[in-house]
């Protein structure tokens, strides 16, 4: 797959959890997401990403 179009990142307020949006080259939209695996904010460990067609 190839990225058409970047929408943004997000980092959410559960701590540091960490989201990018973008365009496929199908036209549909995917979230790839990096869920936060400790509070250690000088640190972070991320879990596995997890790929979401939306």
């Amino acid at each position: 797959m190839k990225i058409g179009h970047i929408y943004g990142f997000e980092k959410f307020r559960d701590g540091g959890s960490l989201v990018a949006s973008f365009q496929g080259d199908d036209s549909c939209e995917y979230w790839v997401m990096f869920s936060i695996a400790n509070m250690d904010c000088e640190s972070p460990e991320y879990k596995p990403h997890v790929f979401t067609n939306r």
